[in-house]
């Protein structure tokens, strides 16, 4: 979408949306433009996270980050791998990106809140989200404070 001209597009989600039903994804926007996070439970926790790329007139999706989060995650709290990675199948939560830098927000199965930082691969633990193992948080959306003097224009 362009402000300046009132023009839209309409994209295509990445490839593997298609391919993978029982996900968990988030479109949103960060630092350095518009972003989509997929969370696969399936043989562990695996983050992937796209960019779309505006170079050129052509639009398009890059990977910019692929990782099973199981080990860090376990080696973050202290657990055992092997054990860890069980656990997570299928038990995270995506829950939005920092506004302002390259960070996603996840609920983990350990019921705690962490920032992972994709472009340094480092964890931040943000603490307690105690949701019962039988629900789920599926679906959330940032917060962004709406500053009215860019519509000063506007009486």
């Amino acid at each position: 979408m362009t402000l300046s001209n009132d023009k839209y597009r309409v994209i295509e989600l990445p490839g593997c949306f298609s391919e993978i039903y029982t996900t968990k994804q988030h479109l949103g926007k960060s630092e350095n433009g518009v972003y989509c996070a997929l969370l696969d439970g399936h043989g562990g926790l695996r983050l992937r996270i796209w960019y779309l790329d505006e170079t050129c007139d052509q639009i398009s999706w890059r990977s910019k980050c692929d990782i099973n989060l199981g080990p860090l995650l376990a080696e973050f709290f202290g657990g055992h791998s092997d054990t860890f990675s069980e656990q997570c199948d299928n038990r995270g939560s995506l829950l939005g990106f920092h506004p302002n830098e390259e960070t996603v927000f996840l609920h983990t199965p350990l019921k705690r809140v962490v920032a992972y930082h994709f472009e340094s691969s480092k964890m931040e633990d943000l603490g307690c989200l105690p949701v019962e193992p039988r629900d789920h948080i599926y679906v959330s959306f940032p917060y962004t404070l709406c500053l009215m003097g860019e519509f000063s224009s506007n009486q």
